[in-house]
C-alpha cells in the first residue's frame, strides 16, 4: 500500500493539472490539422498510418503514464520495474482505456492507455481479478492520497505566506461552529484554546480520525468492495469528511488560484506546447527517416541534421522500448513514436522543461 501510494502520481508531467490539459490540446490540434489536409497531403502524412482514435494522447493524464512508467519504461526488459499483479492494480484508479471505456464512465479519466490494456488484463488475470473493476487496494491509495495532499497543500500555503496559521484557524473555529463540531472532541482542546494550537496540532487530529474512519468503513464494506463495488470510505457529512471539504475548498479558493499558481501555470502551458511543436519535426517524418535518426545513417543524404540532434535528447532507455514496441505491432509505429516524445516531455521537470524550451526557442544556451 505504501509503494503504490509513493508511485501513483509518477505519472504527472510538468506544471500539474495544466500540463496535462496542454498535451491533450496539442494533440487534438495535431489530429485536426491533419483532418483538414488534401487527401494526397493526408497518404503522405504519418497519421494516415493509424486508426485516429488508437491515439488517445488527446485523453494523455497522469494515471495512465505512471502505470505505463512502472510498467514499461523502467527496468531493462518489458516488464518496467516487474512489480506483482496486486501492486499494479492498486495504482490504477481508472480502470480502462479510451477504447474500453464503459459508457456510465464517459466523462471520467481514463486510467490506462490503449497500449497498456493487455498489460493490465494479463494482472487482472494471475490474479483472478475481474477486469475494469476498482482493485480494493486502490480504494485505499485513493483515500489516502486525498488525505494526505489536502492538507500539505494547506501546509505549503502557510510555508509561502499566502495564509496565516491565525486566518486559517479563525476560518475552521467559525466553520466548527456552524457545523456543530465539538472542539474537545475532534481538537482536544475547547473552543476559546483552539486559536492558540500549533498548524501540527490542528492537522493531526483530522489525520488520525480519517484514518481511522477510512480503516472502519474498509472492514464494515469488505464484501462489496472484494466485487469490485466502489464504497464512500468516508462517511458523508462526518464531522471528517467535512472538514477535509473544507480544506479542499480552501485550497481551491485561495492556493490553487494564487497568482503565484497561476503564473507559473500559464507559463506551462505555452512551454509544454513549444517543446510538442519543436519535437513534431519527428513527428512529421516518415518511418524511414525515423530509422535513419536511431541508425544515425544517411543524416546528410536525407537533410536530418537539426532533427538527429532532438532526437538525441530523447533517453536511450525509451527509444530501446520504442523500437521493441514497434518490432512487434511495426503497423503501430507512429503511435509509439508519439508516445515517446510524450514520454520524454512529460517525464521532465518543471525547471527542466522550462530550460529546454528556452533553449530550443534560442532565448538561452548553456
Amino acid at each position: 500500500m505504501e509503494t503504490a501510494c509513493l508511485l501513483h502520481d509518477l505519472g504527472n508531467p510538468p506544471f500539474g493539472h495544466l500540463g496535462e490539459a496542454a498535451i491533450q490540446e496539442w494533440f487534438e490540434k495535431l489530429i485536426l490539422n491533419f483532418n483538414q489536409l488534401n487527401e494526397n497531403d493526408k497518404k503522405n502524412h504519418p497519421l494516415s498510418t493509424i486508426n485516429l482514435d488508437e491515439l488517445d494522447l488527446t485523453n494523455f493524464d497522469g494515471n495512465p503514464q505512471g502505470f505505463r512508467i512502472v510498467n514499461l519504461l523502467n527496468g531493462d526488459d518489458s516488464y518496467g520495474l516487474n512489480l506483482t499483479s496486486s501492486l499494479l492494480l492498486s495504482i490504477v484508479k481508472y480502470p480502462w482505456a479510451q477504447s474500453n471505456k464503459p459508457e456510465n464512465k464517459i466523462d471520467k479519466k481514463n486510467g490506462l492507455f490503449n497500449t497498456s490494456t493487455e498489460s493490465y488484463l494479463n494482472a487482472c488475470a494471475q490474479i483472478n481479478w475481474t477486469p475494469y473493476k476498482p482493485f480494493p487496494y486502490m480504494q485505499i491509495m485513493d483515500i489516502a492520497d486525498e488525505i494526505a495532499y489536502s492538507m500539505s497543500d494547506l501546509e505549503d500555503a502557510l510555508d509561502k505566506k499566502i495564509i496565516s496559521r491565525e486566518e486559517l484557524l479563525k476560518i475552521f473555529k467559525v466553520y466548527c461552529v456552524e457545523e456543530h463540531i465539538d472542539f474537545q472532541n475532534t481538537f482536544g482542546v475547547h473552543a476559546d484554546q483552539f486559536l492558540a494550537l500549533s498548524f501540527i496540532k490542528f492537522k493531526t487530529p483530522i489525520i488520525h480520525r480519517a484514518v481511522k474512519e477510512v480503516a472502519n468503513q474498509f472492514c464494515e464494506n469488505l464484501s462489496k468492495i472484494l466485487t469490485g463495488e466502489t464504497v464512500d470510505l468516508l462517511i458523508n457529512n462526518s464531522n471528517t469528511s467535512k472538514l477535509l471539504k473544507k480544506v479542499k475548498k480552501i485550497a481551491i479558493a485561495r492556493i490553487y488560484s494564487h497568482p503565484s499558481a497561476e503564473k507559473v501555470e500559464l507559463a506551462g502551458r505555452n512551454i509544454i506546447q513549444g517543446l510538442l511543436t519543436h519535437y513534431e519535426l519527428l513527428l512529421t517524418l516518415d518511418k524511414n527517416q525515423f530509422e535513419s535518426l536511431i541508425l544515425n545513417d544517411k543524416i546528410r543524404k536525407n537533410k536530418l541534421d537539426f532533427e538527429l540532434r532532438l532526437f538525441r535528447r530523447l533517453p536511450s532507455t525509451n527509444v530501446d522500448k520504442y523500437r521493441s514496441a514497434t518490432q512487434q505491432n511495426p503497423d503501430k509505429e507512429f503511435l509509439y513514436r508519439a508516445h515517446l516524445i510524450v514520454d520524454y516531455i512529460s517525464g521532465m521537470t518543471d525547471d527542466f522543461a522550462l530550460e529546454m524550451y528556452q533553449l530550443l526557442e534560442g532565448i538561452r544556451i548553456q
